[in-house]
């Protein structure tokens, strides 16, 4: 594969990456956990809820480092976005 394009192939699938994590920030928000009776359950889909939130806070950080390097304006503004849902905009 020539350079070229495989940069054109990293660029196309961290935007794919891209679309697909900011929505499922955006779902993990609003997600309310349902209140079973029982505290166990209730810490463990709490546990399990924060981990998730974590793995994918982590990939975003991830793929806004790579859009950050980018000269386009597009990517650099991808970026910003996705360092924003983190807190993270000192890059």
């Amino acid at each position: 594969m020539p350079a070229a394009a495989s940069i054109q192939f990293f660029t196309i699938w961290l935007a794919c990456l891209a679309l697909i994590w900011l929505p499922g920030v955006a779902l993990a928000r609003l997600l309310r956990l349902p209140k079973p009776g029982d505290w166990l359950l209730r810490s463990a889909l709490e546990i399990g809820l924060g981990l998730s939130i974590a793995v994918m806070s982590g990939s975003g950080i991830i793929i806004a480092h790579e859009f950050g390097h980018r000269n386009s304006w597009w990517e650099r503004a991808l970026a910003k976005i996705l360092l924003a849902t983190v807190c993270y905009m000192h890059f």
